[in-house]
């Protein structure tokens, strides 16, 4: 989670870029799952994870799995 003052300079997609690169750099043949906040579906999507689940709640804020493919 990126602080709300520092949001909207693209730390998020920075943050996430290093965590796929990572995760392909260690685990080349692994699919990454993860859970998402609904509104923030289309960021994960954007670096190639697909909804895998029902939208549910946690803590309050609906949240979906997603998972990425490896290769991808």
């Amino acid at each position: 989670m990126v602080a709300p003052e520092a949001r909207g300079q693209g730390l998020g997609k920075a943050l996430l870029a290093q965590a796929v690169a990572q995760c392909r750099a260690h685990f080349p043949q692994a699919a990454v799952m993860l859970s998402a906040q609904t509104d923030a579906q289309a960021l994960y999507e954007s670096f190639g994870f697909c909804v895998v689940s029902a939208a549910y709640d946690d803590g309050g804020i609906p949240h979906v799995d997603m998972r990425r493919e490896a290769g991808v």
